[in-house]
């Protein structure tokens, strides 16, 4: 290649810089820090004037085209060595990297105060030895801060990235070693060797880019999970306790109601609601009256299986799910949460306590679905309240058509705390 198409790749790669910049800055905004983001900004400008000025050897001042040039190069390097650890997040540039970086630049300058003649051998080795090595010890310092602080497995953006510093370590060492070997001052713009440079430079700047893009649409695909999930969990939640809404009671009774036709097991529900609630209100208020409902929402979870399903059904009333339960155990286990809170004082109420009525209903096996059975337990609900509250309700045991779990069965250990057995 001869010395203008090695300047043409050089000011075409400048201007690649300037043009990834400009298409990506709109999508890194939301991903990269401020103090990041113009980092990116300073150091795409930075590099893209070096390049651009290194491909003006012979047309500007010689001053312009080493010194000044390579002066922005390393300016660049070092703002895209910032800005490449805050987008992935990992440690800021060490110290004595910037130092080097210093220390080639005053060497650089020095060496053509003393020398300024560009055609002088000696002294054009040492500048681009001083330059090079500057570039080829920041390559393997960015790759490395890159692989220890990105966990694994790297995606496919990151290993664009770290082929891209590969290559540039490489290009600097070749350039190193055909400088230090050549008969001439600089032979990167006056043979095919600079053109070879160049296009593998261009090939960086690709390599880094594609890597940047794929990595922020890693990014974009990981938030987008985690807000599907988070929505996912919000539609299944009531914000108030914290339990299940009955929407996802639902669904899961729908389930559970499907596994105990196909394999024959017992199902249960249990509706229970907060005796004479409306006084707290009326007295405390209803701040006081929401957390009244958060604290027996959690006693009365205690004692449950991993299985077992307790959800706020509305207002004040919760609902609860019990698989591998007949009538019976149900009542035994509702008992169990009316005596806990009972004789629970509720830090809500300043040591006060609340009781507890409820009734149990069995899933049939000519139920349609497990609404029926919320239906007969909402009716002997109303049962427990007029019979005096503080008290559990059920159905006939003869209706359980569904065969009940057997009380000695590993998946049924009625417990009074979570993990103790009764």
């Amino acid at each position: 290649m001869t010395s203008f198409s090695a300047a043409s790749l050089l000011a075409l790669c400048a201007a690649m810089l300037v043009m990834w910049m400009g298409l990506s800055l709109p999508s890194w905004r939301g991903h990269v820090p401020s103090q990041g983001f113009h980092a990116w900004i300073r150091g795409a400008v930075l590099m893209a004037v070096g390049v651009g000025l290194m491909s003006r050897r012979g047309v500007l001042p010689d001053v312009v085209t080493i010194v000044v040039s390579n002066g922005c190069l390393l300016s660049g390097v070092w703002c895209f060595q910032v800005g490449m650890g805050l987008f992935y997040r990992v440690a800021a540039p060490p110290r004595w990297l910037g130092i080097l970086f210093a220390a080639a630049f005053v060497a650089l300058a020095w060496l053509w105060w003393c020398d300024p003649s560009p055609g002088a051998v000696d002294g054009a080795r040492w500048r681009v030895a001083a330059m090079t090595f500057a570039l080829l010890v920041s390559v393997p310092a960015m790759a490395l801060r890159l692989m220890r602080g990105v966990p694994r497995p790297w995606g496919f953006g990151l290993r664009c990235t770290l082929s891209g510093l590969a290559l540039g370590a490489l290009s600097h060492l070749v350039r190193a070693v055909a400088v230090l070997s050549s008969p001439t001052a600089d032979p990167v713009l006056g043979s095919w060797f600079g053109g070879a440079l160049a296009l593998a430079l261009i090939v960086q700047v690709q390599l880094f880019m594609v890597g940047l893009v794929l990595t922020l649409e890693a990014r974009a695909q990981a938030a987008l999970r985690v807000a599907n999930e988070r929505l996912s969990v919000d539609a299944s939640t009531d914000v108030l306790t914290g339990l299940p809404n009955r929407r996802a009671f639902e669904s899961v009774a729908a389930v559970e109601r499907t596994r105990a036709r196909r394999h024959g097991g017992a199902l249960a529900v249990v509706l229970v609601d907060i005796d004479h609630f409306k006084r707290v209100n009326d007295r405390w208020g209803h701040p006081t009256g929401d957390a009244v409902l958060r604290e027996l929402g959690r006693l009365c979870g205690l004692g449950l299986r991993g299985h077992d399903l307790l959800a706020r059904w509305g207002g004040e009333e919760l609902a609860l799910l019990l698989p591998h339960c007949g009538a019976l155990e149900a009542e035994r286990v509702a008992g169990r949460m009316l005596a806990r809170v009972r004789n629970t004082p509720l830090e809500a109420l300043d040591g006060e306590q609340l009781t507890l009525s409820a009734g149990v209903a069995a899933v049939r096996a000519d139920d349609v679905d497990v609404g029926a059975a919320l239906a007969r337990a909402d009716a002997a609900l109303y049962r427990a309240k007029n019979a005096g509250r503080d008290r559990v309700e059920g159905e006939d045991p003869s209706a359980d058509v569904l065969a009940p779990a057997d009380p000695s069965d590993a998946r049924w250990v009625p417990t009074d705390e979570v993990g103790t057995p009764a």
